[in-house]
């Protein structure tokens, strides 16, 4: 009676765990970060969800808009940081919604300025972000990212 009762247990904890593995293991589709910026370029909304992004998403690389020039303090409890930035901005007229997804690349959104929601929940930045200089118009989600995380 106990042997059967082992076999019984031993069955479905193997269950259990097999089952938590594929749950774990979820395809994801790679999307190359080239196809991001050329949505922005043109206007478009991006929207991916439990996506890996692949390359560098380098605003860097679009053409500057506008003229600017910032000076900006940003407190963090008894610190403060000033960046101050002469020169042309970004002006991105998409929202940009890449949610529960990894970003593969560096990302670089220096010198932007995002007229709609931008929105990183829980997405994993691998490689590290520059956001120097950077204005949110519309909302702004990091919420549950992380950065230098690799996945």
């Amino acid at each position: 009676m106990n042997r059967a009762l082992l076999m019984w247990q031993s069955i479905m904890l193997l269950i259990l765990v097999l089952a938590g593995v594929a749950y774990g293991a979820e395809i994801r589709e790679d999307v190359p970060a080239e196809r991001i910026l050329e949505m922005i370029k043109n206007g478009e909304p991006v929207e991916y969800y439990r996506v890996n992004i692949i390359g560098d998403i380098n605003l860097s690389e679009l053409p500057p808009t506008a003229p600017v020039e910032q000076s900006d303090y940003l407190n963090i409890g008894r610190f403060e940081f000033r960046q101050t930035s002469k020169g042309k901005a970004k002006v991105i007229n998409s929202s940009l919604n890449i949610t529960d997804s990894n970003i593969k690349g560096f990302i670089n959104l220096k010198n932007a300025i995002f007229q709609k929601e931008v929105n990183f929940q829980y997405t994993n930045f691998n490689k590290g972000a520059n956001f120097n200089n950077v204005q949110f118009n519309g909302d702004a989600n990091f919420w549950g990212s992380r950065f230098g995380v690799v996945i």
